[in-house]
């Protein structure tokens, strides 16, 4: 169990993501997504609920907040949704700093309501280092077994 503001709430299970590539997509969705909301509406939002896992050995720590909002007298929901493998501070306040029915500010996309934006609270730094380690294990792996598959063929060939 993981105790939040919110209330307690199972665990979620969550065994981490291949080479972490979890962390640097995350990352890039909720800049993408900041990016855009420059020009949205913000609006006020109701927490509907947060949680965090514990992270540990190959694994990372996903937090979450879920909130629900009202826009042009339509109810929508979103979610934002981030992972690292060290900064469990920003994680902790991402998921257990806003408490239920709480009120937060989101931003909202005028021609697609359904879309919204909170700010996570999670730097660049971490992502984007996770990202090329990533990057350079999953090449690494990739070249190893290209290697193993052409001396596997050119032994036959002998």
């Amino acid at each position: 169990m993981f105790e939040t503001d919110i209330g307690i709430e199972k665990e979620p299970e969550h065994s981490g993501s291949f080479m972490y590539w979890s962390v640097p997509y995350y990352w890039l969705k909720e800049w993408r997504l900041s990016r855009a909301a420059g020009e949205w509406i913000p609006t006020s939002a109701i927490v509907e609920s947060g949680y965090r896992t514990k992270g540990g050995y190959k694994e990372t720590i996903r937090a979450e907040l879920r909130y629900s909002y009202q826009f042009n007298q339509q109810h929508y929901f979103g979610e934002m949704v981030r992972e690292c493998v060290f900064d469990s501070t920003a994680a902790n306040a991402l998921a257990c700093d806003h408490s239920k029915g709480g009120q937060i500010t989101v931003f909202v996309n005028p021609a697609d309501p359904d879309q919204s934006y909170f700010p996570s609270g999670f730097g660049a730094v971490e992502p984007i280092l996770t990202g090329a380690l990533a990057l350079l294990s999953t090449s690494l792996l990739l070249f190893m077994l290209v290697g193993m598959l052409v001396a596997g063929f050119t032994g036959n060939l002998r």
